[in-house]
C-alpha cells in the first residue's frame, strides 16, 4: 500500500501516464485514497500535509514570489490554509473525483493553483473591506457624514443594513440557524472563508445558501 505521503505525486504521474480514457477510473480511485488519507489517522494527515506543502512550494513558486507584497502575503496565507485544513482539501478533493470525466482530464497542479489564486484573492478582498471599514470609521466616527459618503463597497452603508434586514426577515424563518451569522459576516466584510470558520460550515454549504437569496437580492443593485 502507497505511503499517505506519496498519493499526490501518484496521482500527478497517473496524469503524465497519457490514455486517460484507460487511467480515468484508476485515477479516480487513487483521488478516493487520497480523500481518505486526509480525512485518515493524525500521522496520515500529517503526511499528506508534508507532501502538499512540498508540491506547493515547488510547482507554485512563481505564485509565491510575486513582487506586490500584499498579493504575496495573501498567496502565502492562502497555502498555509490550504495545507493546515485537511478536512476543507479532502471536501474539495472528493468532490473533485466525482466530477472527473473523459471531457475533462485531470490537472492536480491546475488545479491546486487555481485553489489558491480563489482563496489569495478571497483574502484580499476581506482586507480590503476591513481597510473602507477603518476609513469610514477614522473620518466619520459619529456617523454624521452625509448618507452618500458613507459607503462601503460603493454601496450606501444604509441600504446595506436595510437589504440585510430584509433577506432576515424573509429567509430567516426557514429553520437555518446560522443564517443571520453568515449574512452578518458579509456585512461585516469577512470572506467566505472566514464565515465557514465561524459557522462550522463549508464554503459548499455558505455558497448554497447565498444562492438561495441571490436571485431575490437582484433588485437591491439599481
Amino acid at each position: 500500500m502507497r505511503s499517505p505521503g506519496s498519493l499526490l505525486h501518484t496521482l500527478i504521474a497517473l496524469e503524465a501516464s497519457g490514455d486517460w480514457s484507460r487511467r480515468l477510473e484508476e485515477y479516480r480511485r487513487e483521488l478516493f485514497r487520497y480523500v481518505a488519507a486526509l480525512r485518515g489517522t493524525p500521522v496520515e494527515r500529517t503526511q499528506c500535509q508534508d507532501e502538499l506543502k512540498a508540491l506547493l512550494e515547488s510547482e507554485l513558486a512563481g505564485l509565491l514570489s510575486c513582487r506586490d507584497l500584499a498579493e504575496r502575503s495573501a498567496r502565502r496565507d492562502a497555502l498555509n490554509e490550504m495545507i493546515a485544513d485537511t478536512e476543507a482539501m479532502a471536501e474539495a478533493m472528493n468532490l473533485a473525483a466525482l466530477r472527473l470525466s473523459l471531457e475533462r482530464p485531470a490537472n492536480m497542479v491546475s488545479f491546486l493553483r487555481a485553489k489558491l489564486i480563489w482563496r489569495a484573492n478571497d483574502i484580499l478582498e476581506s482586507e480590503r473591506r476591513r481597510h473602507d471599514r477603518r476609513v469610514i470609521s477614522s473620518s466619520d466616527p459619529l456617523g454624521l457624514a452625509p448618507l452618500e459618503q458613507r459607503t462601503v463597497n460603493e454601496a450606501p452603508l444604509m441600504d446595506r443594513r436595510i437589504l440585510l434586514r430584509e433577506i432576515l426577515e424573509t429567509f430567516g424563518g426557514e429553520g437555518d440557524e446560522d443564517g443571520a451569522r453568515i449574512l452578518e459576516g458579509l456585512l461585516e466584510g469577512l470572506s467566505i472563508a472566514e464565515l465557514a470558520r465561524r459557522t462550522g460550515r463549508s464554503r459548499q454549504q455558505i455558497y448554497r445558501f447565498l444562492d438561495r437569496i441571490r436571485i431575490w437580492a437582484e433588485r437591491f443593485k439599481s
